[in-house]
């Protein structure tokens, strides 16, 4: 990342101790996967917008040495410390959560200019701050541009010229801006579909469990990619909602993600009655 962006970030980017909420696609995956090799910060969450699970591994910890705090990885959360890629603000100038790390906050991004966000995904946002190097083969730098289908807005005039702007100018990716030159779109999707990076992570029988080949994709980005192998507990559930700005009002919002210029998905906390 440019430094003088690099300087925009909270402090709290250079933590020692914080524990990652892992989010339901490879996006939050390979993120979470870099972080921990990186920072040594451990998933000990899983979120899939409908509940929250925390690892049983996390008992054990707690009773030794506490709590860390947590870092959502891949998820707009209302409060809280947050790596994400996702725009939020319902207007310009809007406060959405001033501890979350998001690129879009530099453009001002909202739904009102909604065609000036940024695109790409959370992953190349980790990987910038961390400047870790980039994978050595071609296919391994298409499926870091396909994760999240950061390539997609190249392809658009429309947001061409801003995406540009956000890979070269901010995230520092000359590099990877050149191999988007060197292909067409179609590439990109057949990387998608040879990898399967549209598979979820879900949360079965206590376990979290993907149909994502992660040894595969880890080697070819140059990283170990792996789901916690222990089991894990539900324990807040939420109700989630997709409308229309017109149509959304309400106060008590854990998550919000655009998903157009005019509509949303965001989850609440469902009140649990005695």
């Amino acid at each position: 990342m440019k430094q003088e962006y690099t300087e925009l970030l909270p402090k709290w980017v250079n933590t020692n101790d914080l524990d990652l909420v892992l989010s339901d696609d490879i996006d939050s995956l390979t993120s979470c996967a870099l972080l921990e090799k990186e920072k040594g910060w451990n998933i000990r969450y899983f979120y899939d917008f409908g509940h929250m699970y925390f690892s049983k591994e996390l008992l054990k910890t707690y009773k030794k040495l506490g709590l860390n705090k947590q870092c959502y990885i891949d998820v707009a959360v209302k409060k809280g410390y947050a790596i994400d890629n996702h725009v939020s603000n319902l207007k310009q100038d809007d406060l959405w959560n001033q501890d979350m790390i998001n690129i879009n906050t530099f453009g001002n991004s909202s739904n009102q200019c909604y065609t000036n966000k940024y695109s790409g995904s959370t992953l190349l946002e980790v990987w910038s701050i961390l400047n870790y190097p980039l994978p050595e083969t071609e296919e391994g730098k298409m499926i870091l541009l396909a994760i999240d289908s950061s390539f997609l807005g190249f392809y658009s005039n429309k947001f061409h010229d801003t995406q540009h702007h956000y890979l070269v100018n901010i995230l520092g990716f000359e590099e990877l801006y050149e191999v988007i030159q060197r292909h067409e779109k179609t590439d990109f999707d057949c990387i998608i579909n040879k990898y399967h990076l549209k598979q979820k992570i879900r949360f079965d029988n206590k376990r979290l469990k993907t149909e994502l080949d992660l040894p595969t994709i880890g080697k070819l980005l140059g990283i170990e990619i792996t789901l916690p192998s222990g089991e894990f507990i539900c324990y807040r559930d939420f109700e989630v909602k997709e409308c229309n700005v017109q149509q959304y009002q309400e106060t008590k919002v854990f998550s919000l993600a655009f998903t157009y210029r005019n509509k949303m998905r965001y989850s609440k906390e469902i009140e649990k009655i005695a």
